[in-house]
């Protein structure tokens, strides 16, 4: 669409881009998936906040909403949760 002349969307592009830098990025994600698999896991809690400052970034480029009322709150409940299990991988002995 950008290359159709849609150039407000170059941002959300390169967001996209970046976001699967971050994705394949290991050093950003947990060493064991949540069912225990010793592979790539979910994003640490400092990927996250890096991923939605750029989210937040991206809101203030574009002047769009991405999250709606509410998911933010959502969010940050999901990563207080997800603190404690980041903490025992870091105290974890590594195999």
């Amino acid at each position: 669409m950008i290359d159709a002349g849609h150039y407000e969307l170059q941002p959300f592009l390169e967001f996209r881009n970046w976001l699967a830098e971050v994705r394949n990025d290991e050093k950003r994600r947990w060493p064991i998936r949540r069912n225990g698999v010793e592979r790539p896991g979910p994003f640490s809690i400092a990927a996250r906040e890096e991923i939605l400052l750029g989210l937040f970034h991206l809101e203030r480029t574009t002047g769009t909403e991405i999250l709606a009322e509410g998911e933010l709150e959502h969010i940050f409940m999901l990563w207080e949760r997800d603190y404690d299990i980041e903490h025992e991988l870091r105290l974890r002995p590594k195999t």
